[in-house]
């Protein structure tokens, strides 16, 4: 009984110090690729983001939370020829719609009252390949929302997917992915 009520409070005390929050669809949030090929780089890009942060600020206790998806039928490259063949031919959005990240914030460092450099370990999902990726960001606190800025790199080939190639132009295994999201505290 000592040991249920002590459990008890200590989660009274974390939910009332953690905040949930969600993307907020309100404000343009993007996720945007960048691929290297033999003649024509080309990026792709989606608003179709959805997600939550568990945030309890600076203080790093395993409970500060980022997760997030995208749907990949949503990719646009400018060209409906190659999203096509790139959600169809490649990325099989019909077997593999989402591509997800859930991770722990590891490191917090203060930049200023409202920038924070951050940390986070987790599982990154992408045509049914699950893969563990630290990612580094910024995350800005603006009270009511926060922001969340992110670049990070994957290979094709970790995620089973062949490196897309037509005629002489090949996309190059490694592509740079940029986040942008921001997310509104609940009421």
């Amino acid at each position: 009984m000592k040991y249920l009520l002590s459990f008890c409070l200590v989660l009274i005390s974390f939910s009332s110090y953690a905040q949930e929050l969600n993307v907020d669809h309100s404000n343009t949030n993007t996720v945007e690729f960048f691929a290297k090929a033999t003649f024509n780089n080309f990026d792709g890009v989606t608003n179709a983001i959805n997600g939550e942060i568990l945030w309890t600020g600076r203080n790093i206790t395993n409970k500060n939370i980022v997760e997030f998806s995208v749907s990949l039928d949503s990719l646009n490259t400018g060209i409906s020829l190659r999203d096509s063949h790139m959600k169809n031919e490649y990325l099989d959005t019909k077997k593999f719609p989402l591509a997800k990240y859930v991770g722990v914030i590891t490191n917090v460092d203060s930049i200023s009252a409202v920038e924070f450099k951050v940390s986070a370990s987790g599982s990154f999902t992408l045509h049914g390949v699950q893969k563990l990726l630290n990612i580094e960001g910024t995350l800005y606190d603006y009270g009511k929302l926060l922001k969340l800025e992110s670049n990070f790199y994957i290979l094709l080939s970790d995620f089973n997917i062949d490196q897309p190639s037509f005629l002489f132009n090949t996309v190059d295994n490694k592509i740079k992915i940029h986040l942008e999201t921001y997310f509104l505290r609940k009421k």
